[in-house]
């Protein structure tokens, strides 16, 4: 079974509408909400991309620096076991590396966060509507 809402669920109800032949309105508002979930899905992944790239960049170099170029971002990939599995000098190395890359990753991420905060001053106010849509009274209408 499949969850959440992906793109391919979207564009399949986007189809199915058009097929239809349904009005205008309700497939702008289809389209809306493929694009919006698309864009905040993409977004995630590129800024996961980014901080991740960025934590093997710091703990490769880290490490090289240490004079140890055979290791670095090659032993994250057994996981928790083959860290535990390591030489006490390996370990003693890999471990503050480790530590420094994820501090860099979280800087980082922060800074994209506070640079989008700060973005938010710059985008254009628009007023919220001031009355409500009214509906007909009961007593009116087709009898």
């Amino acid at each position: 079974m499949r969850g959440g809402s992906g793109a391919g669920e979207s564009t399949s109800f986007v189809a199915s509408l058009i097929s239809s032949g349904a009005g205008s309105g309700v497939i702008s508002s289809a389209a809306r909400l493929l694009f919006s979930s698309a864009a905040s899905s993409l977004g995630g992944a590129f800024g996961a991309a980014i901080l991740w790239s960025s934590l093997l960049l710091v703990l490769d170099s880290t490490v090289a620096s240490e004079g140890h170029a055979r290791f670095g971002s090659e032993l994250l990939r057994g996981g928790r076991a083959m860290l535990a599995g390591l030489p006490p000098d390996t370990r003693a190395i890999l471990i503050p590396a480790l530590v420094h890359a994820f501090a860099i990753a979280f800087v980082l991420g922060a800074a994209i966060a506070a640079a989008a905060f700060a973005a938010t001053f710059f985008l254009k106010e628009i007023p919220l509507r001031s009355t409500t849509h009214q509906a007909k009274p009961q007593g009116q209408g087709a009898e």
